[in-house]
């Protein structure tokens, strides 16, 4: 059962949060001088911490994050941000730098074919599975298929994907009409996970999994901790600078920044409102802004929210500067857009578009009178049992409370968001942070292609799939960059059940003993590399 949160049992913290964040907001207008300690906090740090050299090789790694995978098969796999745990055991295809860049992993190299409509990737020669299983072309086509197939709960994420062919022992070729460009991005993350044949075929990577990984999987909790211990004659050995790692689950981010100041773990991920107070105790700070969004998202099927009116009137009810600049500190960038400033897929010309959709309660009722809801309506939302998603929910409860709209929360752990939304649909609404692939058609494929695992209700405009399709296919991101300024334009035009908030900054803390560490624009951390002395 989850705990629900309604507008009689708000905290007084969160009552007064909307008046404070608009102080702030009105100081910065009448020019008062910005607090360094908020704002700014985000250009502060980096995103890398380098290795030092008296590391322990034999050292344990303790971390903790807010989510962990239920289950061990990536194809199983319903939330991105089970990467985190996955990661250790599965290597990918490729992976993505902390300077945002794909690079090679167990493919080795890459190139375009078949006039842009294919990608042939040339393999690694000395990798095998944990089990000894060899790694080469056919494991990628077993893995592969198995991810874009029936009963996959990633197949979205690589839905461009139209065949996989194996061209000789150590070349794959994989064929796209349409998306191509995206496909690379995507291979990263879950979709590019490799796992072995042989535990495909027997059966049991969902309690055992089998990878081609840096460590294997010694002992495993459902719902508190994972252990790993590095595997023999493994290909990159500067991937294993710790002998053995746990990485830990505390959902309650005051807990977790606990753990990490008493020594009970060695790194945690951590929220904006904690880095002062890390900060203070001299623990080692690394961010970067992400691929990562806070949002909104409604099942457009159910009334009112099948209602165009009614979407683009939440988008005026919600003050996206007061929870981006005071909320979050700062540390998520107020806008509209799914996509980071750095993206290439970032419209300049909409910009932040907070000009397009300014805070305006007067307008929010105004369309909802129009909508023929002028008395208001409810809205049961679900979000992640997670400290800062419900902290955000209970902000946006008190948003849309000026507008007449009575939000329910009902809090969740992760498995238990995908069935309340998008399975049994007994809530209309989910906040929550974007966990999709980095490039950017991972919006499309995981919030608004037909048959995504958060696209539940009526289909978004046909102009805007269309866009979508279209903005995918190029390797050159140059080329998909108009592509993406049109389809932002449209999704502008005509709003959808889609709704973003802010884009995150991702933030993991460690004691002085950690070194080795890069936070990529992903918003997963990857351990990968990681050491302790």
């Amino acid at each position: 059962m989850g705990r629900y949160v309604t507008a009689t049992n708000l905290s007084r913290r969160v009552r007064a949060f909307t008046a404070i964040a608009t102080s702030a907001l009105l100081l910065a207008a009448c020019g008062g001088a910005p607090d360094r300690d908020s704002s700014d906090l985000k250009d502060e740090f980096s995103n890398t911490i380098k290795l030092a050299s008296d590391y322990d090789p034999n050292g344990h790694f303790a971390y903790s994050y807010s989510v962990m995978t239920p289950g061990w098969d990536p194809i199983e796999s319903v939330s991105g941000y089970d990467f985190v745990t996955l990661a250790p055991v599965y290597d990918r295809l490729v992976f993505n730098a902390p300077d945002g860049s794909v690079q090679p992993m167990l493919a080795t190299d890459w190139e375009s074919a078949d006039d842009g409509k294919a990608l042939v990737f040339t393999l690694r020669k000395d990798v095998t599975f944990s089990d000894g299983t060899p790694f080469n072309a056919e494991a990628v086509k077993i893995n592969l298929d198995r991810a874009r197939g029936e009963g996959s709960r990633i197949a979205t994420e690589i839905e461009q994907l139209d065949a996989v062919e194996v061209v000789d022992g150590y070349t794959v070729k994989l064929v796209a009409d349409t998306g191509v460009g995206a496909l690379l991005g995507a291979l990263a993350q879950r979709p590019g996970m490799m796992a072995s044949p042989a535990a495909i075929a027997g059966g049991t990577l969902k309690s055992q999994p089998v990878g081609a990984g840096a460590y294997t999987l010694t002992g495993f909790t459902s719902g508190d901790k994972a252990s790993y211990a590095k595997r023999e004659g493994y290909w990159e050995p500067d991937a294993q600078r710790v002998a053995t790692m746990e990485i830990k689950l505390i959902t309650d981010d005051q807990t977790r920044l606990n753990a990490l100041k008493s020594g009970d773990i060695d790194g945690a991920v951590m929220r904006p409102e904690q880095v002062k107070s890390a900060v203070k105790d001299g623990l080692k700070v690394t961010a970067t802004p992400s691929v990562v969004f806070m949002y909104l998202t409604v099942n457009s099927a159910k009334a009112p929210f099948d209602n165009p009116k009614v979407l683009e009137a939440l988008n005026y009810a919600i003050d996206r500067e007061a929870i981006g600049n005071g909320y979050f500190e700062g540390m998520c960038v107020p806008q509209i857009q799914p996509w980071p400033e750095s993206s290439f897929a970032y419209s300049e010309e909409i910009g932040n578009g907070l000009d397009v959709w300014p805070h305006d309660p007067k307008k929010a009722k105004q369309l909802f009178e129009e909508a023929g809801v002028g008395k208001g309506f409810d809205l049961p939302t679900v979000t992640t049992n997670v400290t800062y998603t419900v902290q955000l929910s209970e902000v946006l409860q008190e948003m849309l409370a000026e507008v007449g709209v009575k939000m329910t929360i009902e809090q969740v752990p992760t498995p238990q968001v995908i069935e309340a939304f998008s399975v049994s649909k007994t809530v209309a609404g989910n906040v929550n942070p974007y966990s999709g692939s980095s490039d950017p058609h991972g919006v499309a494929s995981r919030h608004l292609m037909p048959g995504s695992i958060y696209s539940v209700g009526n289909p978004v405009a046909q102009s805007t799939l269309d866009l979508a399709v279209e903005a995918a296919t190029p390797i050159d991101p140059e080329k998909r960059t108009p592509i993406y300024a049109k389809m932002m334009q449209d999704m502008v035009d005509n709003p959808n059940h889609l709704l973003p908030i802010c884009q995150l900054h991702v933030i993991s803390v460690f004691n002085d003993s950690v070194s080795g560490f890069g936070l990529s624009p992903s918003g997963f951390p990857d351990l990968r590399g990681v050491a302790v002395s």
